[in-house]
């Protein structure tokens, strides 16, 4: 999954704002990607990256999933048919970029980093699609800072059975109590549902591109006991 942290999302991020536009560079090869999957992007990053077989030229195409298909969003508001879709034409778009771009055009919007080619167009490509509300709802969740997730925490009415929340970036949060027996006793009370209510409530003053949904704010519930047990204290352990 792509993360906000990639530097294209700013790219699509300053589109999405008005203060920037598409390069020409891109103009024909967003034309006919709009006529093949209806949404046009919104940024196109490209990264020069050194692999084992040599130079390998990467274009992320930056498109909205809610401009894409809407019509295949099914009856329950997901998005099946829309990723059904996406993932029968994926197959396509390494073919689409090297037809309707320019490698003399598109040069100097390449993040290099120290890789330095002569003919771009020789190298093999390799492209993606980023769902930009994806990432834009990673980003809301990185706003939401420690200092706020504590005070958020502290409102919930636990008292000491609190110890901590916190949440892996770009992630909601979980809430961690102290014995594995109240996280227990937590998911089978309907708190969590009031959580990820109320965190939306909270999060959504960081949505700057009204991206997030109710259903991207679950929010989980652990314990100090198993973190201890399970996962010897260990962030790296838990996290991956």
């Amino acid at each position: 999954m792509i993360s906000h942290l990639n530097p294209g999302f700013e790219l699509a991020c300053s589109v999405k704002r008005g203060d920037s536009t598409l390069p020409a560079a891109f103009t024909t090869f967003a034309t006919v990607f709009e006529r093949e999957f209806v949404a046009r992007p919104l940024a196109v990053d490209l990264e020069l990256l050194l692999t084992g077989r040599g130079p390998l030229l990467v274009a992320r195409v930056w498109i909205e999933r809610e401009a894409a298909i809407p019509h295949l969003r099914g009856p329950d508001g997901r998005y099946d048919g829309y990723v059904d879709f996406m993932e029968r034409r994926r197959h396509e778009l390494p073919r689409m970029f090297a037809q309707h771009t320019d490698a003399t055009a598109f040069a100097p919007y390449v993040r290099r980093k120290g890789v330095e080619v002569e003919d771009l167009a020789q190298l093999p490509q390799s492209v993606y699609l980023c769902e930009f509300e994806v990432a834009a709802i990673q980003a809301v969740h990185d706003a939401v800072g420690v200092e706020t997730l504590r005070s958020w925490g502290a409102s919930l009415g636990l008292g000491d059975d609190l110890w901590l929340v916190t949440s892996m970036g770009g992630a909601p949060p979980v809430v961690f109590v102290q014995t594995a027996a109240q996280a227990t006793q937590l998911r089978s009370s309907g708190a969590l549902v009031q959580w990820r209510d109320a965190y939306f409530a909270l999060a959504s003053a960081y949505d700057e591109f009204h991206c997030l949904e109710v259903g991207s704010c679950a929010v989980r519930v652990d314990s100090r006991e198993t973190f201890e047990t399970l996962y010897g204290s260990s962030w790296y352990q838990y996290w991956h």
